[in-house]
């Protein structure tokens, strides 16, 4: 539980080993601000799901709740749980695709009962599980939500002691998050030029103009209308860059002359929800800075999967690639849009991404391990609008990339090599850093994060000499972190003050010092 009066009452709970505990009514209302005069009643004490949230303060804790009245006390007896064994994949998933059930009703705004479906699932594939052990795993499963950065459903406030089924759990619900959604290409003239139109606000609204050029000084990409549309004005087609002065492009993004066919590169795209997107053709065709850049180079080079768009109910031949949801939240679409811009930039660029040093990595890997094997990529889609999942990890990357090239050094990222992708390598004053960011000190991130630093070094042995270096937004438990310094790797912590935005992560001098960084005035 998470922010409700009763979540002090949860909490104590939780925290007991206590097969039976005795709270008189004057302790309990010390724990939660005050209770209401209905607390006299055994109504008030009812084990029942309804008004969950005050009753699941002790559901939830695995708690039953017994009013004695005369010494005006109340007495919570712990509940076996039934077949108290680990959780298997199949009950897992049965929760998963129950939430699932919830979320979607939710973002369609449509009713459903949500006590009913709970009965279905306990009665069915959970027999073993009593109704608490079920709210409970739905209360997890908020919380991994929260982490991936997608929306929950607001009957479920997040209950983070996910338990042993941490990693298996967060899986599955990518699984499934990953499998059940679209997106449809409109061929509507009116409803892809008004979409484009709200693109176009959204750029124009802080632009800084110099001619004919706009530059979004947050953002830092460039943008000019391609054509004799007036300055200040975008019209079909518009030319997007990092170079402030306009002078090299790096693509356009156009109001297509035909949206009902795949002929022009750009196009407005819905999903099942009715949430519009802005899409690209992941080509790049040849200009001053590099020669023509393909679909399959494209994807390649940028290691980001293309989206499963179809076209008049039918798989789009070609492939696309999301740049942003298109919504009232304009400086969302903003950054979405430079975070894309910049990917074409680096693929335009071997320079910025090291193309060679990630070919030698992906050939050596072959040599060693043979080809990789051929399978499918999935895209995971979080919901649009203004509730697009955040990428934070991209965020503070960006972050870390900018506060070393005030001092002149650069965070190296080589192209994935086979699917094996650094976060980055630093050079040091004394060695050489590996990098890997991590954007919660989950469990399941840090063993994530543990396994990568201990596995890059063995398949690309010019790593193996490289300090191994964890980054996280926090310190997890003394017994990660003692893990941690016996296998070698340093730990060190970022800060981010605006929990909606990490661009602005700041690092401890401890690691920058260790990058060779010298403290600069105006930082901490």
């Amino acid at each position: 539980m998470a922010n409700g009066k009763y979540d002090p009452l949860n909490s104590f709970l939780v925290a007991s080993e206590k097969t039976t505990i005795r709270l008189s009514l004057a302790e309990i209302a010390q724990l939660v601000d005050g209770l209401p005069d209905e607390a006299m009643t055994p109504q008030f004490w009812a084990n029942t799901y309804h008004h969950l949230a005050r009753r699941g303060a002790w559901l939830n804790a695995g708690y039953r709740a017994f009013f004695e009245k005369d010494e005006a006390s109340v007495r919570f007896e712990k509940q076996a749980e039934k077949g108290n064994v680990g959780w298997s994949d199949a009950e897992l998933e049965a929760c998963v695709n129950a939430y699932r059930t919830l979320w979607v009703a939710e973002q369609r705004n449509e009713a459903l009962n949500k006590s009913k479906l709970r009965r279905e699932i306990v009665n069915g594939s959970l027999s073993s599980r009593s109704e608490g052990a079920y709210e409970r795993r739905m209360q997890n499963i908020s919380a991994v939500l929260d982490e991936l950065g997608i929306p929950r459903v607001a009957g479920y406030a997040p209950l983070k002691n996910v338990g042993a089924p941490g990693a298996r759990l967060k899986t599955i619900i990518q699984n499934v998050w990953s499998q059940q959604r679209s997106i449809a290409i409109l061929t509507s003239r009116k409803t892809v030029r008004s979409a484009f139109q709200h693109w176009h606000e959204a750029l124009l609204e802080t632009a800084e103009y110099e001619g004919s050029v706009g530059w979004l000084p947050a953002e830092e990409i460039a943008f000019s209308a391609y054509n004799n549309a007036p300055d200040g004005q975008l019209e079909n087609k518009v030319a997007l860059s990092t170079d402030p002065d306009g002078e090299n492009w790096v693509l356009q993004i156009n109001i297509p002359n035909s949206p009902s066919t795949e002929n022009g590169l750009s196009a407005i795209g819905e999903d099942t929800f009715g949430n519009l997107f802005l899409l690209r053709q992941g080509v790049l065709h040849e200009n001053n800075i590099s020669k023509r850049i393909n679909a399959d180079e494209f994807e390649e080079l940028s290691s980001i999967p293309s989206a499963e768009v179809k076209l008049a109910g039918a798989p789009a031949k070609r492939r696309w690639f999301v740049v942003t949801a298109i919504s009232d939240d304009y400086s969302m679409m903003r950054r979405n849009t430079a975070r894309f811009v910049e990917l074409c930039a680096r693929i335009r660029d071997p320079d910025l991404i090291d193309s060679e040093q990630a070919k030698a990595d992906a050939d050596e890997i072959e040599d060693r391990f043979g080809k990789e094997e051929a399978g499918g990529q999935s895209t995971f889609w979080s919901i649009g609008g203004s509730r697009v999942a955040r990428r934070r990890h991209g965020e503070v990357w960006q972050a870390l990339k900018a506060r070393l090239a005030e001092s002149g050094k650069s965070l190296r990222k080589p192209a994935h090599a086979r699917g094996y992708e650094t976060d980055g390598e630093v050079g040091g004053p004394d060695d050489d850093l590996l990098l890997e960011i991590k954007t919660s000190c989950s469990a399941a991130d840090v063993y994530t994060g543990v396994g990568q630093l201990q596995v890059y070094p063995k398949m690309l042995p010019r790593l193996a000499n490289h300090r191994k270096i964890l980054l996280l937004p926090g310190r997890p438990s003394d017994e990660l972190v003692a893990a941690l310094s016996d296998l070698e790797i340093e730990l060190h912590t970022y800060i981010c003050d605006d929990t909606e935005d990490w661009t602005n992560a700041r690092f401890p001098q401890e690691f920058l010092k260790a990058c060779g960084v010298e403290k600069l005035i105006g930082h901490s």
